[in-house]
């Protein structure tokens, strides 16, 4: 009897380490990997530039490979179907390079190089020289207004929308960033020059916004600067930088980042991420991760070989980040990578297609599926939407519920019935206990 106690402890202890009944949160799964689940939608003669996820679907506007190139915008529905198209431009080329969407529809910013056919009258006489225009499409596709006018980034406000507008440069007072409110016709409603509040570093710089947010007391930029260096001439890329605006366009403080040349910024959960490439040593991917404090939590370079590597989108889905680039190889190959939220890599894959890509425009958006990459091929002038579902994360739990009620039940009886068969007393027939033999006859 007294080996019953032991062997029913082992027993429990093989049990609760490889029966399967821990609970579902009991252990760490291994990190859940995208799956490649088919193409969602196929264009010809389409390359798209930016891409963003509304409701019922997604837009995304680029350029239409016609004999000289238009402007284009599309949207879709969920299903990769598309719903409306709409272009513009004239004999020269001309392309949408960002979509914002706004109260009542979408604001489209494009480089036209046309002064004719749509643009007729539009723009200065600047023919084939690429100016900025700006148009409005509605929800439906039916364009509202276009206007020569070129928008660093913008966002919905007040019913209309605002935005940067020029850039800093040598060039003079007439390319001084402005903080430019917009009411829904394209009107200006009032103009904040910055002037030199953006002094980063000197005034041979020429500062380029990338991304504008939009904060409860103000507006938050994201930009690089291109540092004219005179021992070689030219202007090289410098470091990026972040800037807060007041709601009246003051600038209240601006901060140097370790990104050089920033591609990508998105506000997650928890903070901001930014993307983009940093050549402080040798040209390397990096991607930082700030709170809302604007304190960096981590950085995370990535060189997988010794071509040269772009990173272009971020993606946050759950707690990880999808971001999509490519290597300037030959053929060049664009890729998505998965991050953790601590700055890990654990995925990383080329892309779907046969075709060399065009590793400079791989968006990447979210659809009630999953999530989407967008994939151009440099010669075939076809555009891809990639579909990838991310699957639940592995269950811990190896066997249901009412099946580990029971095994632990029966678990529990047996170490019970060790205990009292272990015990030094004995039962008679009616329930009473009687003294052993041994000590009776003493």
């Amino acid at each position: 009897m007294k080996k019953i106690m032991p062997a029913c402890l082992v027993f429990l202890f093989l049990f609760m380490n490889f029966g399967g009944c821990l609970p579902a949160n009991a252990a760490t799964p291994d990190k859940a990997i995208p799956i490649f689940n088919g193409q969602l939608a196929l264009t010809a003669d389409r390359r798209y530039n930016d891409v963003r996820t509304v409701a019922n679907g997604w837009v995304a506007v680029g350029e239409l490979y016609t004999a000289q190139g238009d402007a284009l915008i599309a949207q879709f529905d969920t299903q990769g179907n598309e719903v409306w198209e709409q272009s513009f431009g004239g004999s020269d080329w001309d392309e949408a390079d960002t979509v914002t969407e706004v109260s009542g529809g979408y604001i489209v910013s494009a480089s036209c190089a046309s002064n004719d056919g749509d643009l007729s009258g539009l723009k200065q006489d600047t023919a084939g020289i690429k100016t900025g225009v700006t148009a409005k499409y509605d929800k439906n596709g039916n364009l509202l207004w276009i206007k020569e006018l070129s928008l660093s980034a913008a966002v919905g406000n007040d019913g209309g929308f605002i935005a940067v507008c020029g850039d800093k440069s040598a060039a003079g007072a007439d390319d001084a960033l402005s903080l430019v409110q917009f009411d829904a016709d394209g009107n200006v409603v009032w103009t904040k020059p910055m002037g030199d509040s953006l002094n980063l570093y000197d005034n041979t710089n020429t500062l380029m916004i990338s991304k504008m947010f939009k904060q409860p007391d103000g507006y938050l930029l994201f930009g690089t600067t291109s540092l004219v260096d005179s021992s070689f001439g030219d202007a090289q890329s410098g470091p990026g930088f972040m800037a807060s605006l007041s709601a009246d366009g003051m600038v209240l403080w601006q901060k140097a980042l370790s990104v050089d040349q920033i591609s990508d910024v998105i506000v997650t959960t928890d903070g901001i991420l930014a993307l983009g490439m940093t050549f402080a040593d040798i040209p390397e991917a990096c991607i930082e991760k700030y709170d809302f404090s604007l304190n960096l939590m981590w950085e995370t370079r990535y060189k997988p070989s010794d071509g040269q590597v772009t990173l272009n989108k971020a993606l946050e889905v759950g707690t990880d980040f999808y971001i999509t680039g490519g290597m300037f190889d030959n053929p060049s190959k664009a890729f998505i990578i998965g991050i953790d939220e601590s700055g890990n890599l654990f995925w990383d894959t080329g892309l779907q297609g046969d075709d060399a890509d065009s590793v400079s425009y791989t968006n990447i958006f979210l659809t009630d599926k999953g999530f989407a990459v967008q994939e151009s091929g440099s010669y075939s002038g076809q555009c891809s939407f990639l579909l990838y579902i991310v699957p639940a994360k592995a269950n811990t739990r190896h066997m249901g519920i009412a099946a580990e009620i029971a095994l632990w039940g029966l678990c529990a009886a047996i170490v019970v019935g060790g205990i009292v068969a272990s015990l030094p007393i004995k039962w008679g027939a009616k329930g009473k206990k009687r003294k052993s033999l041994s000590k009776r006859r003493s």
